[in-house]
């Protein structure tokens, strides 16, 4: 793990090192308006102030109102509350910084009056927030937030010098479209980093049965698929317009990913109709429960292009809920995929679209052909910022981390009883200490006020699914179920 480029630098002497860890990017797939999606937005700030801390950084939270502000000051004093006895139990000097609120409403307007009276009896705390906008670092860079930073800048009559932050945040959204991405891998000049065999085919060209598609596919005669094809949206997130489609069920599988697609058309902000899909052989992902089945590389592009981590991700019945950092694993998807590949492929990124960033490419383990990526690349620091930020941590502290997994970014295990969750894990064995070679640290989220997601320090895959059905056991419930790799 390469953590000197983990997620963003100092930003210099005297500076006021101001951060925002968003889902912006996911707000502008086509997806804003609907209020469930800002609810995300919110959950992922609010999730990532504890690990941001552990980098020295303030992070900026977007409030609705200013009583929305208000709660969320009562939640920060909740969670330093928490966070102090996390340390008392373990031993581990945890920061935990109190974050900069900034009033936001629905309609992506900042609230100036209501901002500054958060501020009213701390003029110069308002003040340094204004003053350090310009070297806020973020985790994406999209238009929706460099328009909200605009708007503070306006109200204290700064100019923002962005230095081409317009043009990268349009790019950071032409680029979440992977039909870009697989363009551009396709434009590349040498051997590529190894990638599952992928054609690109509207939405609207589907033809009526499977073989049919299979011949206009025309994929490599070796990965020609032994069950189905996977078809998935180049435009939206995760599975929300994804299919895959089988012979003897080809129509309604079809039928199934169109009505997706219908649904997500509904939304005024929807401005592709015919959208292009992304074609691929089903991955077969080894059965056994300890082996790499799906990762994410995390790679820094730009003028010094480099390899910062891969990372296995933690999953339950639907739905990613973590990432898991070990070194011999790493080296696996690495040596498949090619590291030499994934640097030039970084620097030609760079030459190509002009990207300076972080961006994290998703792939998964065929029983046939090993790691491969499948062209799902996230311009942005992902969520696996959790696990690796903590691993960095420990390691500044002087201690030995040879792998770390989190399960859970916005807080989805409860438990109302701090104290009784701690001695459990100590009873069990469980809980981290400088002094312990593998354990637990139940980090404390501000979601909620009995919010936690758990750390797993020097603990193999195995260890950590047998460890988390015992610590649900000792919370009062859990929003992850069926937790596999």
């Amino acid at each position: 793990m390469n953590s000197e480029n983990l997620l963003m630098g100092h930003p210099g002497e005297g500076v006021f090192p101001l951060a925002h860890i968003g889902a912006t990017l996911y707000l502008e797939s086509g997806n804003e308006g609907r209020s469930e999606n800002s609810d995300f937005n919110s959950m992922y700030e609010l999730g990532h102030v504890l690990p941001a801390s552990m980098q020295g950084k303030t992070c900026v939270l977007s409030a609705r109102s200013y009583e929305h502000a208000l709660r969320l000051k009562g939640n920060f004093a909740n969670l330093a509350q928490r966070t102090s006895a996390v340390s008392l139990a373990t031993g581990i000097p945890l920061p935990c910084i109190e974050p900069a609120i900034i009033v936001v409403s629905l309609d992506e307007q900042f609230d100036a009056t209501a901002t500054w009276n958060l501020y009213s009896s701390n003029p110069r705390r308002a003040a340094m927030l204004v003053r350090n906008m310009e070297s806020l670092q973020v985790n994406q860079r999209t238009g929706l937030q460099l328009r909200i930073m605009e708007q503070i800048a306006r109200t204290r009559d700064r100019m923002l010098y962005t230095n081409g932050a317009h043009e990268l945040a349009a790019l950071t959204g032409q680029l979440n479209n992977k039909q870009t991405y697989v363009e551009m891998m396709q434009g590349m000049n040498g051997e590529l980093p190894a990638h599952v065999p992928t054609r690109l085919i509207s939405i609207n060209d589907l033809p009526g049965t499977f073989a049919d598609l299979l011949d206009m596919l025309d994929l490599p005669a070796e990965w020609q698929p032994e069950t189905g094809v996977i078809l998935k949206s180049a435009i939206d997130a995760g599975s929300e317009v994804l299919s895959f489609v089988y012979p003897d069920s080809y129509e309604a599988d079809v039928m199934s990913l169109v009505g997706q697609n219908q649904e997500k058309e509904q939304n005024a902000h929807r401005s592709i109709q015919n959208i292009t899909l992304l074609a691929q052989p089903v991955i077969r992902v080894p059965a056994d429960p300890d082996s790499l089945k799906s990762f994410g590389i995390m790679l820094r592009i730009g003028e010094t292009p480099g390899i910062i981590a891969a990372t296995s991700q933690i999953f339950n019945s639907q739905y990613y809920v973590g990432s898991y950092y070990e070194q011999a694993q790493q080296d696996e998807i690495l040596s498949a995929v090619g590291s030499d590949r994934l640097t030039a492929f970084a620097e030609h990124m760079h030459a190509v679209s002009g990207y300076d960033g972080i961006a994290v490419f998703d792939g998964m383990n065929d029983i046939r052909f090993g790691p491969h990526l499948i062209y799902d690349g996230n311009f942005r620091q992902s969520a696996a910022f959790y696990a690796l930020t903590v691993a960095r941590f420990l390691r500044e502290q002087d201690i030995s981390v040879a792998s770390a997994a989190n399960i859970g970014y916005t807080g989805k295990l409860h438990c109302s009883d701090q104290q009784f969750l701690h001695q459990s894990l100590r009873r069990s064995g469980l809980l981290f200490t400088p002094q312990k070679r593998a354990g637990i640290i139940p980090l404390p989220n501000m979601n909620s006020s009995d919010g936690y997601d758990l750390v797993f320090i020097n603990m193999s895959k195995s260890d950590i699914t047998g460890s988390w059905e015992e610590v649900t056991r000792s919370a009062d419930y859990t929003e992850v179920t069926d937790l596999h790799f």
